[in-house]
């Protein structure tokens, strides 16, 4: 029993810390990258174009590395972290609300901007100066991305060792809200980052199914698309 107990106390350290390196990648990492490389050592380097593409190919590779380790050192399925394929019917929920939110987006940056200054850098006016295919290719690189880091990795490794869906999902919620920090201005973070970080997480402890997320959190953001089209035509 003893050497049976050893080894069954060394398996779980053993996918603590392999869980742990997955939530390193899941949340600090696209901070750091955020916060320090891609200010401080890419942006002066790159034009505008390049510097965004760098950033996506950079969240692609994490959220692939996360994939990767949930599965190879995990040893777990993609379950584990929200996927599962959506009935019909959730499908449907998920196109309805990412239309509704989307909706809200300009309403809750009107609205904060009476509580806030507003600045047209870092403003979703400004975000759209880019052409359309790159302003395509970031929304869905968003809305595939960020939900396998934030939320479907994030929340439910941080709810197995907390037990706790509240302190999950503001952990979550703090790192999200820190990846945007450095792209969009304190009225839109306030206004709409955080509210609408917080309606992804609610969605995702509703149906726990990252891909119903992914829908929803890619149509929010799919109206920039558009606005970036706009501005070429």
């Amino acid at each position: 029993m003893g050497k049976v107990g050893m080894i069954e106390r060394m398996a779980r350290k053993s996918s603590s810390i392999i869980t742990f390196a997955g939530l390193f990648l899941a949340l600090p990492v696209p901070v750091f990258y955020n916060l320090t490389i891609r200010p401080f050592l890419i942006a002066d380097q790159t034009n505008l174009e390049l510097e965004i593409i760098i950033g996506l190919i950079v969240m692609w590779m994490l959220a692939i590395g996360v994939v990767l380790l949930t599965i190879r050192a995990e040893n777990r399925g993609l379950h584990s972290i929200g996927f599962t394929w959506p009935s019909r019917k959730i499908i449907f929920q998920a196109l309805g609300l990412g239309v509704v939110f989307s909706l809200a987006v300009p309403l809750l940056s009107l609205l904060t901007s009476t509580l806030l200054p507003s600045e047209e850098i870092g403003s979703i006016e400004s975000a759209t100066q880019i052409p359309w295919w790159l302003m395509l290719f970031s929304v869905l690189t968003a809305g595939v991305t960020e939900e396998i880091l934030f939320r479907g990795y994030a929340l439910e490794r941080l709810f197995e060792w907390t037990g706790s869906k509240w302190f999950s999902s503001f952990i979550s919620l703090a790192f999200f809200t820190a990846v945007h920090a450095t792209g969009w201005n304190l009225n839109h973070i306030v206004g709409v980052v955080i509210p609408l970080g917080v309606v992804l997480i609610a969605l995702y402890w509703w149906r726990r199914n990252v891909i119903m997320v992914m829908i929803v959190h890619t149509m929010i953001n799919l109206p920039l698309v558009f606005m970036a089209l706009g501005r070429e035509t």
